[in-house]
C-alpha cells in the first residue's frame, strides 16, 4: 500500500517551514515545538518530513529528532558542521 500523500492539508508543509523560516528562532526546533507552534498534530509533522525535500532532520544533544528547513542550514549552518554531519551520517 502506497504512502498518503499530505495532499489532503496542502497548507501543512507550508505552516512548518512558515515556523522553520522565522528567523527569531534557533535553526534548529524540536518536532514536538514545531507542531504546537504551527497548530499541527505531531503525526502530520512526521508525515510530511517524510514525504518533502524541503527539511533536514538531524539529532540533537539529547538524541532528540530536531529539524531545520533545508534552505536555512545551507546557508547558516558553518562548513565544518557540515562537513562532520556528513561523515557522522547526522542529517537525513
Amino acid at each position: 500500500m502506497k504512502n498518503k500523500k499530505i495532499r489532503r492539508h496542502p497548507n501543512v508543509e507550508d505552516k512548518i517551514y512558515a515556523v522553520l523560516s522565522n528567523k527569531s528562532s534557533n535553526r534548529w526546533q524540536c518536532i514536538v515545538k514545531v507542531s504546537a507552534d504551527a497548530g499541527l498534530r505531531y503525526e502530520d509533522v512526521i508525515q510530511v518530513l517524510n514525504e518533502s525535500g524541503k527539511f533536514v532532520l538531524s539529532y540533537g544533544r539529547k538524541q532528540m529528532p530536531v529539524i531545520a528547513t533545508r534552505e536555512r542550514y545551507r546557508k547558516e549552518e558553518p562548513f565544518l558542521r557540515k562537513l562532520l554531519d556528513a561523515f557522522n551520517n547526522k542529517i537525513v
